[in-house]
Order: C-alpha cells, then sequence, then structure tokens
C-alpha cells in the first residue's frame, strides 16, 4: 500500500470520529482513491489486455473498501481475562504491582546472603520503604483533561475473585460493534408502506423518501431487516405438495393465506381461493 495511502488511514484511526478531522480524512481518503482509479484507467485505456472499470463511484467506493480491508494498523486482539497465565498480559498498573513484588523478593534474597549489619540495616530499610509505598492510578482521558489537578485514587490489587468475575463476564458478554455514524447512514427516509399481500405498490413507493445510498451505516441491527434475504426452499416436490395441500384444507384463515403463497399467483386469483377456501367452512 501507498505511503500516502496508509498515512490518511492512520489519521483515520487516530482522530476522534464524528470530529472535523475525522470526517477531512475519510474525505482525502475517497480524494486518492478517485485520483488513482482514473490513472490506471487512463494508463490501461489502450492496453487491450487488461479491462479497468470506469472512473465511476461505485469504482471508488470498492477501491476504499479495499484499502480498508486489507489495513491492520486498528486491528487489536481482544484481550482475555486468562492470557495473563500464559502470555503475561496483564494491565499497566498490574504490571507495576508485580515488579514490586518481584523487586521485594529480591531484597529479601539480598538480606539472606548478606552479612554485613550495616548493609543488612540498609537492605531492611529500603524494604520497609518499598512495602509501605502506596501506588495510586487515575484515568488517563482524566488526567489528559486535569492534568496535575488529577485526584489519583488507591489502586486495590486484583483479587482471585476479581478474576473469576471478569473471566465469567468476558464469557457471557454480548460483544457489539461500535456505534454507527449518524451523519453516514445508508438509508435516508421512509421506507414505501407494503398493502395486505405484502407488495409495494406504484403510489406506496412514490409517496416514500426512501433511498438506499449502498453504503454507509445501516443502523443498529446493520440493516438486517433491509438487507436480510429469505431462506432457501430445501423440500422436495412432494413434501411441498403434501405441506400445501395441508395448509390449504386448514380451518386457519392465515394458514390458507400462506398456503396460496407457495405458489405464484395473481392478487384476484389468491382472493378467490381464500374465499373459496372459507365458504366451505359454512
Amino acid at each position: 500500500m501507498h505511503t500516502q495511502i496508509q498515512q490518511i488511514i492512520n489519521r483515520i484511526h487516530n482522530s476522534e470520529r464524528y470530529s472535523d478531522d475525522y470526517r477531512q480524512a475519510w474525505s482525502d481518503l475517497f480524494t486518492a482513491a478517485k485520483q488513482h482509479v482514473l490513472r490506471t484507467h487512463t494508463a490501461t485505456k489502450y492496453n487491450k489486455s487488461t479491462i479497468t472499470r470506469d472512473n465511476d463511484d461505485l469504482a471508488v467506493q470498492i477501491l476504499v473498501d479495499n484499502w480498508m480491508a486489507y489495513d491492520d494498523t486498528a486491528f487489536i486482539k481482544h484481550s482475555h481475562p486468562d492470557d495473563n497465565r500464559v502470555a503475561d498480559d496483564q494491565s499497566c498498573m498490574r504490571n507495576i504491582v508485580t515488579q514490586k513484588r518481584e523487586f521485594c523478593n529480591d531484597i529479601l534474597r539480598e538480606i539472606i546472603k548478606t552479612t554485613d549489619p550495616a548493609t543488612r540495616t540498609r537492605l531492611w530499610n529500603l524494604y520497609d520503604s518499598e512495602i509501605r509505598t502506596e501506588l495510586s492510578s487515575a484515568d488517563y482521558a482524566i488526567y489528559a483533561e486535569f492534568s496535575d489537578a488529577t485526584q489519583f485514587a488507591d489502586y486495590a490489587e486484583t483479587t482471585d475473585f476479581d478474576e473469576c468475575f471478569n473471566h465469567r463476564a468476558y464469557r457471557d458478554s454480548i460483544h457489539q460493534d461500535p456505534e454507527c455514524d449518524p451523519d453516514n447512514a445508508r438509508f435516508i427516509g421512509t421506507p414505501p408502506k407494503r398493502d395486505l399481500d405484502g407488495c409495494i405498490t406504484f403510489d406506496s413507493r412514490m409517496r416514500s423518501n426512501y433511498i438506499d445510498k449502498g453504503r454507509g451505516a445501516g443502523g443498529v441491527l446493520n440493516g438486517l431487516y433491509t438487507n436480510t434475504q429469505p431462506e432457501p426452499n430445501f423440500r422436495t416436490k412432494q413434501q411441498s405438495r403434501l405441506l400445501r395441500s395441508a395448509l390449504l384444507n386448514s380451518d386457519n384463515t392465515d394458514d390458507i393465506k400462506t398456503g396460496t403463497y407457495m405458489k405464484t399467483m395473481t392478487a384476484k386469483r389468491r382472493a378467490n381461493l381464500i374465499k373459496n377456501k372459507t365458504s366451505q367452512w359454512t
């Protein structure tokens, strides 16, 4: 990947979301992609062995998606609570506590080895000073805002109960995607309403201001209901015929209507079939 493209992507990852710098970095990335597509299309214009896309918005969007997909600067693996047992994956404060404990153990080993009374006294004083030292911490965001006026809280070492609680919370938690950009929504407007048969008429489509931009944030469910395709039918012809016959002979109107939708037919024929089936009850 080109160095300029990599720098722009780093700006995107290092900028606060929805800020002016964040939007400007995305704008620069799309500008660079448009220039790259134009250069590629111009360079291969007279090369008959290579067929390139036209210089359109879709080609630019595909190129930007490929750049972001192959970039791994923002890829951070989720830290499992048990990683510190096999890989020493610890937090900053816990690492300091571990270093303090190891330093105190080293002092005790030197006390056992030494025979000089003055040296042993100095080592005991150093050990007492390390034991009495209390560690305190503060959130980095608060410290960045208040600087030296930040109030530090005493750090409590993680116990076995805390490790068990964190392990269960990690196991049972639902990992959600980050929030969507409200100014970069893929679907804009109100979708057209469907009639009783589930069809979108021409009038409802014309009255709707629904626009699909083709890319962008899909909402909280990431466009689950809009983009989901119906499940394929794995039944054999014999199974489908028996199921449709059972639904049409049911004494439930909803089952009969479901059976009519198993085959393609006009709305008038479907209404007549439902009427004939329900009229047999009387």
